[in-house]
């Protein structure tokens, strides 16, 4: 085994050596399911005893340490490889990050975990050079995986997302994100350096941006998510493009992801929006999250001179498109909407691709959301029980709702839901407010936020 078997040790999980492990990326994913750790730079654990004599290490230097627990029987070149001697029978084969700090603790093994993880006395961390925040993944194997792998999948991302300030559950699945930037307001540059700095000191997870290019005075198509049918949002107000704003919020922070919530994909052109999400990711340090809809504005559409019909298998080209455009450096695809042959885009994403969530609460979106995406974005729904029934949709369908990142916004939260959200899976709970128009209370606006839903969402 070389050393560059360490950018890629899913072949232990196709060998049947390992049942979950994190790795970088780019690898081969055949086979293989994968969920990336984007949030914080990664930092490797190791004894402070003797005290650490540098001040960084290498992934090539970590060849030899203890990155998993193998079972008895392994093959001896692997025992070799990753333990550096004889297997512990005894030891289980998955480790969580607490998990793996214990570990470090009792056996002088090495671990992986955010730079900001609060560690025990006698650890130190060492933050891993040259590896990218949005470039660990962990990874099991899509078939056979049991109830305490997928249990790994949520433990070892909720803990690679924790942050160490105020106000964030430091082990907790629950956060919060905020939907308020772009539209009106939040439209205004001043505001989004203010809100965006504001939530990201508070604690909140992520910035929220929709999506409208055309707004109509007269509609006649159904807004899907209100009871009566037409959108809150008056068609004169202004609505930036969300890329564009995000960038601007991104470039703010340095922290709090940014997300679409979301971009009507089929409106797009698929090559420009691969480059422009992928360069919003760079210049964020790997903080995008891709939310797309499908649209239900057929006057949007008609306006932009594209076709209504077959909208959703447009989207669906489109992503695929994309991915491709992100993965390969020479990039080829065929399909009914979208044609390319032997080009580059670039730059590529931070990590292996972005996270594409679909939104929408229909059952087909659902669909969509377990087929084709990292994640699910339900929007303006009514209450827990309506969450409720959708997850159990979603856990219905041919997909481990594990590997999905689920976020919802509620039409009339309250902060006895989020205990109810948690227990249901809910990874963000995403509030839907605009800010104030006098610049001078956007900040004292976000802490007022902040104090009334963030302690809830940490348990306190």
């Amino acid at each position: 085994m070389g050393k560059t078997d360490l950018a890629d040790p899913t072949a232990s999980l196709r060998a049947g050596l390992v049942d979950v492990t994190l790795t970088r990326t780019p690898f081969d994913t055949t086979g293989v399911a994968t969920r990336i750790l984007r949030a914080v730079p990664v930092a490797v654990i190791l004894r402070a005893d003797p005290p650490a004599a540098r001040s960084a290490v290498s992934a090539s230097d970590l060849t030899g340490r203890r990155w998993v627990r193998l079972p008895g029987g392994t093959d001896p070149a692997w025992t070799s490889f990753w333990t550096g001697g004889p297997p512990d029978p005894a030891a289980p084969v998955l480790r969580t990050i607490r998990e793996c700090l214990q570990a470090v603790t009792w056996n002088a093994t090495a671990a992986l975990a955010s730079v900001d993880q609060p560690l025990p006395t006698g650890l130190v961390a060492l933050p891993l050079s040259g590896h990218a925040p949005s470039s660990l993944v962990v990874a099991w194997p899509k078939t056979g995986a049991n109830a305490q792998v997928r249990g790994f999948v949520r433990i070892a991302a909720d803990s690679q997302r924790a942050r160490s300030r105020p106000g964030v559950c430091e082990a907790g699945p629950m956060q919060l994100g905020l939907h308020a930037l772009g539209i009106g307001a939040g439209a205004r540059r001043a505001v989004i350096d203010a809100v965006a700095v504001a939530a990201e000191a508070c604690g909140f997870a992520t910035l929220w941006s929709g999506e409208h290019v055309v707004m109509v005075d007269h509609a006649s198509s159904r807004y899907p998510y209100s009871p009566d049918g037409r959108i809150a949002v008056p068609a004169a107000a202004h609505w930036l493009d969300p890329l564009v704003g995000l960038s601007f919020a991104a470039a703010a922070t340095s922290t709090i992801r940014v997300a679409t919530g979301v971009l009507l994909l089929p409106e797009h052109n698929p090559i420009v929006v691969a480059k422009q999400a992928a360069s919003l990711d760079v210049l964020s340090g790997g903080r995008l999250t891709l939310g797309v809809g499908v649209g239900w504005s057929r006057e949007e559409f008609d306006a932009l001179g594209v076709p209504f019909a077959r909208r959703t298998a447009r989207t669906e080209e489109y992503v695929a498109a994309m991915r491709a455009l992100w993965r390969e450096d020479v990039a080829s695809f065929t399909g009914d909407f979208v044609r390319f042959d032997s080009i580059r885009v670039n730059p590529k994403p931070c990590g292996a691709s972005i996270p594409i969530i679909f939104g929408g609460n229909s059952d087909a979106a659902l669909r969509r959301a377990a087929t084709l995406g990292d994640g699910w974005y339900g929007f303006n729904l009514d209450g827990v029980p309506e969450v409720a029934d959708r997850l159990a949709f979603l856990a219905a369908q041919d997909r481990d709702v594990a590997e999905l990142r689920i976020a919802v916004a509620l039409r009339d939260p309250e902060p006895d839901d989020v205990e109810e959200l948690a227990a249901l899976g809910v990874d963000e709970l995403v509030i839907v407010d605009s800010p104030p128009e006098d610049l001078e209370l956007a900040a004292d606006w976000v802490s007022t936020l902040a104090a009334r839903w963030l302690p809830t969402a940490a348990g306190e």
